[in-house]
């Protein structure tokens, strides 16, 4: 049995009532509150018992102090002579308990008691809270750019869309509790006003909350396990976020337990905190790209390593190129007799809990302009809905370089599918100006393809066969 455990609590700063409620139903049930750690709140196995807690808020007060101020020790001895065990302190909270059955109020004064949680929230709760909701702002707004500028690739790898569901939880969740708290602080400055109590804070949103968002962390992350990006299991990805996260999250915490072990006082403690911080998130950094460098270059993270082609050209110019070697379903080779050496083969693929997206490529690396392309990709969607807007998204008409585009309607009955769209550039001066970009709709896939040849029948069968059936 063990004698110690950790919880991580989610209550707010201010909410002093339930902190008190909760911990005196854990006392009940034989686990006291022995200290509150960066790394939860942590209880000792105990004799149940009925113990009365007190939550007060001591402004002056610094979780990077070694050791209680002078001011700050006052206080602890007042209260221990009102018969108050000092159980815990979380930066300006202060938690006593006492066996008494009806202790003596540690505070009486309750416009004093206020202005202490007021100035707290300020010191404490309120600029970090502030802060993170920025930042969370910032990262929606930079996820939603991701997904207009490709949609397609946004879902097939779900990063986007998990990521922004992740940070709008977040957002409320905070959003929530800043509004929460400010509307307590209205009701109990009016009732403080009013010569009554501190309104009790009871809410349940900021658990409710902070657990949905976590629940909706851990599944947008568990789908690494479970799919492939790019050919790559996820959980190389989520290996290397911890191992960022893990790097500057350790080092930080230690130097501040260190700093509290020496006892360095307030000012050394947080300019060596902040400067382990910096310096830290840098290393990690640094490292993490070089993990990542080597990573690419022994083939963990593609699918294929290419090939490092030293290239010469008729004019004596050199330069080096990769050159890809995948197999591809579908190439120039299987549409026409003429051959071409140099060539680059490339496949790529993603998938989501929302679609699965099989890409090739195949494109010549020396003279470009004397050899044709073959591009396709193949769109799964798991869902109806999802289906549709890659449809809309693939056949909507767009500009490119001043010139506007529109996916027209072609027989769909060589590519035995159910509808067919060409790339067409509208220009006021030509008629039909088609160009080898295709969009072609099934029961159940979509597929696109562009290609520099001019399509015959017997070639489209051969694509069919090779991409479709």
């Amino acid at each position: 049995m063990r004698s110690k455990k950790r919880r991580v609590e989610s209550f707010l700063f201010y909410q002093y009532t339930d902190i008190e409620r909760h911990l005196t139903r854990m006392a009940e049930r034989g686990w006291q509150l022995e200290a509150i750690t960066s790394f939860g709140w942590r209880y000792r196995r105990a004799e149940p018992k009925r113990l009365t807690y007190s939550v007060t808020y001591f402004a002056d007060a610094s979780e990077f102090d070694p050791e209680p101020t002078e001011d700050q020790q006052v206080y602890l001895d007042y209260c221990a002579q009102a018969g108050w065990r000092f159980v815990a302190q979380w930066a300006q909270m202060q938690i006593f308990c006492s066996e008494e059955e009806h202790p003596v109020p540690i505070e009486t004064d309750e416009q004093e008691k206020f202005r202490a949680i007021c100035r707290s929230m300020k010191k404490n709760y309120l600029p970090g809270n502030l802060l993170l909701l920025g930042c969370c702002l910032l990262q929606m707004f930079t996820q939603s750019q991701l997904f207009f500028d490709n949609p397609i690739m946004s879902l097939a790898t779900s990063t986007t869309l998990t990521n922004f569901a992740v940070w709008l939880l977040l957002a409320i969740h905070l959003g929530g509790s800043l509004f929460l708290y400010w509307r307590w602080k209205r009701r109990t400055a009016a009732a403080v006003a009013q010569g009554g109590p501190c309104t009790a804070s009871t809410s349940k949103w900021p658990q409710w909350s902070g657990r949905v968002a976590v629940i909706l962390l851990v599944l947008s992350q568990a789908q690494y396990f479970f799919l492939q990006n790019n050919g790559r299991t996820g959980w190389v990805y989520l290996i290397y976020g911890l191992f960022f996260m893990l790097a500057i999250l350790l080092p930080v915490l230690g130097v501040k337990q260190l700093c509290k072990k020496l006892k360095a006082d307030r000012i050394t403690n947080v300019v060596f905190t902040t400067l382990a911080a910096i310096v830290v998130s840098i290393l990690a950094t640094m490292v993490l790209t070089k993990v990542v460098f080597w990573s690419i270059d022994h083939g963990v993270l593609e699918e294929s390593q290419p090939e490092t082609v030293t290239v010469t050209t008729d004019r004596g110019q050199t330069y080096m190129v990769d050159v890809y070697h995948d197999d591809l379903p579908l190439t120039i080779e299987d549409l026409q007799d003429e051959g071409f050496d140099q060539y680059s083969y490339a496949r790529d693929h993603q998938e989501s809990i929302f679609l699965r997206r099989e890409a090739g490529l195949q494109t010549p690396y020396l003279y470009p302009g004397d050899a044709p392309e073959l591009y396709y990709a193949r769109l799964t969607p798991k869902l109806p809905l999802v289906y549709r807007f890659c449809r809309w998204e693939l056949t909507r008409p767009f500009a490119s370089i001043g010139v506007d585009y529109e996916m027209t309607p072609i027989d769909p009955a060589p590519w035995r599918a159910e509808a067919a769209y060409q790339k067409r550039a509208l220009n006021p001066y030509h008629d039909d100006l088609f160009e080898g970009y295709y969009v072609l709709c099934y029961e159940n896939m979509l597929l696109s393809l562009r290609t520099d040849l001019p399509l015959t029948e017997e070639q489209i069968a051969v694509i069919v066969d090779r991409l479709v059936q």
